[in-house]
């Protein structure tokens, strides 16, 4: 379960978390899933108690992993997994953009429904891909296509398509502090783990041939800027943001093996699974 942390202040004027102040932007990228998914928390920890503005990270994944939804049932899994804080189905990180953003409570980006927040997650992706010179869709609906363990089988309502394939996975998990969101933009499909299945991802090297790491970074950046008017400062995790994600990393993200049903996040109730 989660180690409980208090909330140092809401947000408010003057405060790091309010809306309208520059984002933070980091760019660490960790060795593996439960680090990666323990930072991505640590980080959010600290804009929900106010210390650290609104927070957009951006990584890549030193050696393939597979991290499962907050809810998903591990009965299936081909290979050990890092369960998540954002619910949502299986993903096969390899190479791949990740972003994670957290919002503290009361940011305007925080939508009255869970729907409208994930389009605005949503948004800034669907502008980076246009402006790659990819015309994607946002997916009207939630489908199922037969394979219900992995999040790139099918499209959830809000993310973007390219015809029938998924361009990117994107999961939220809302509580009473504030949001934290994860997405994954693949580059080309997994291919070296178990049961990673190339027929769940496009990856965009497929559709942008010569696409590179950092020309998707400058693009997502760019869809923030325009879509939502942030503003970035790039800061470093500080020492004890560090040191809250070995924490996490040992107590909450262990890797986990099928059967482990509870493993993993599992403090309070999301609005979105």
């Amino acid at each position: 379960m989660i180690v409980p942390w208090s909330p140092i202040r809401q947000p408010g004027p003057g405060n790091p978390g309010a809306g309208g102040a520059p984002w933070r932007l980091v760019t660490a990228s960790e060795a593996d899933a439960s680090a990666q998914m323990a930072l991505d928390q640590a980080l959010a920890e600290a804009v929900w108690a106010g210390r650290r503005p609104a927070t957009l990270r951006l990584y890549h994944w030193p050696r393939p992993a597979l991290t499962i939804g907050r809810h998903q049932h591990p009965a299936d899994l081909p290979c050990p997994a890092v369960r998540r804080l954002t619910g949502g189905r299986a993903i096969f990180h390899e190479d791949e953009l990740t972003f994670s953003v957290a919002l503290p409570a009361g940011h305007p980006l925080i939508r009255p429904t869970v729907a409208a927040t994930y389009r605005e997650m949503a948004a800034p992706i669907l502008h980076a891909l246009a402006a790659l010179g990819l015309t994607a869709a946002r997916s009207a609906e939630a489908t199922a296509r037969g394979d219900r363990f992995a999040c790139f089988a099918a499209p959830t309502r809000g993310e973007a398509m390219l015809g029938a394939d998924k361009l990117m996975g994107l999961a939220q998990w809302i509580g009473p502090h504030g949001l934290l969101a994860q997405g994954s933009i693949p580059l080309t499909p997994p291919g070296t783990l178990p049961g990673a299945g190339r027929h769940a991802v496009i990856g965009l090297s497929r559709v942008l041939p010569g696409i590179t790491p950092a020309a998707l970074e400058r693009a997502v950046l760019d869809g923030f800027r325009a879509r939502h008017g942030v503003r970035f400062e790039a800061r470093p995790p500080g020492a004890a943001e560090r040191r809250r994600a070995e924490h996490l990393a040992a107590l909450c993200y262990a890797p986990i093996m099928p059967g482990d049903v509870m493993t993993g996040p599992a403090a309070g109730r999301p609005k979105k699974a």
